[in-house]
């Protein structure tokens, strides 16, 4: 059993909206960071933090998690956290996640968009290079049963050689829903050379 904590206790964190709910492929729940965490066998959710003490006492309220903090130091020096999921808002995340590795948690699930600017990206990206570090990030489609039986449907052969992949998500932020698109796009693509990539944007 791993011991999980979570940051960030707004939409993503804790409180999928009620349109994702209602029209959302079965496939894409639990949503929620915290839903998520909390169906896992393997997972034991041990402690919630957001800086807004209201967002933290719904978060109470709905999850029945009642080791709360302000701050991800005082989360860390109280408890070890085995896996830290990070779901707040976008700008200063990337040093959250910064100051989570150098508090030595080794597993983290983040929220896209990972940062704001590349020279963020760029720190993050020489960073997770470490092998004794895990890291996952909201971009997680590629492992809804749906898209591994349509790749595993395209790698058996039976329907003849790949040719295209087609992704759309429709009107959409370029770092948010399209996130998912380039993900899909990878992840179908796998080891294969590609020979062009095509995208329509606004």
């Amino acid at each position: 059993m791993k011991n999980v904590a979570l940051i960030g206790c707004g939409r993503m964190g804790v409180f999928t909206s009620e349109n994702v709910k209602m029209y959302a492929p079965d496939c894409w729940l639990p949503l929620s960071h915290i839903d998520a965490a909390i169906a896992h066998p393997d997972l034991n959710v041990i402690a919630l933090a957001d800086k807004n003490s209201e967002i933290l006492r719904k978060a109470t309220e709905y999850s029945g998690i009642t080791t709360v903090y302000s701050d991800l130091e005082s989360l860390v020096s109280n408890h070890v956290i085995d896996v830290l999921c990070v779901a707040t808002r976008t700008p200063g995340r990337a040093d959250l996640i910064k100051k989570a590795y150098e508090l030595d948690i080794t597993a983290i699930h983040a929220e896209k968009p990972l940062c704001n600017t590349a020279k963020e990206l760029k720190m993050l990206t020489e960073m997770l290079k470490h092998d004794n570090h895990y890291f996952t990030w909201g971009a997680i489609r590629r492992y809804m049963q749906a898209y591994l039986q349509a790749l595993e449907m395209v790698n058996s052969g039976d329907y003849g050689k790949l040719r295209e992949i087609n992704v759309k998500f429709g009107s959409a932020s370029l770092f948010w829903t399209h996130a998912h698109a380039f993900d899909l796009l990878l992840f179908g693509a796998g080891a294969r050379h590609l020979v062009y990539v095509q995208a329509q944007l606004k």
